[in-house]
């Protein structure tokens, strides 16, 4: 049974059962119901009933990138919305790692490997006329 199923059986007349939902669980943090409130897609609201877990687990930050990615033709289809909560959850243990790294030895290695990677991504920079980087 989802929290959606439950909530039409205690308030078989709410209109919009969002509140509802977030008051029925447990865990309904402020967190969680600033994602629910601002879901605009039924399937961001329907992966939050499946995963309350790993919704709980999304920051601030994480929230808004999820958010920002909803709207008519938006990416967060069903399928969608699974593989960009996955990559922030990635981007995540990557973030936690390198602090875990840059607490050791490795830190000058770290440094080296990032700065080389984060070259690799930017668009060429500004160099003195027929040089490119």
């Amino acid at each position: 049974m989802t929290l959606k199923n439950l909530a039409a059986i205690l308030d078989p007349d709410a209109s919009d059962d969002r509140s509802l939902i977030i008051q029925v669980s447990p865990e309904g943090d402020e967190q969680l119901r600033r994602l629910y409130e601002q879901a605009a897609q039924p399937e961001v609201m329907a992966w939050i009933e499946r995963q309350p877990d790993r919704a709980r687990q999304l920051s601030g930050e994480e929230i808004d990138e999820l958010l920002s990615l909803q709207g008519t033709g938006g990416p967060l289809t069903s399928a969608g919305i699974e593989h960009f909560v996955a990559l922030i959850e990635r981007k995540r243990r990557v973030v936690q790692q390198v602090h875990a790294i840059a607490g050791t030895d490795y830190l000058e290695l770290l440094e080296k490997l990032v700065a080389l990677l984060y070259e690799k991504v930017q668009p060429y920079a500004v160099q003195p006329y027929g040089e490119h980087t």
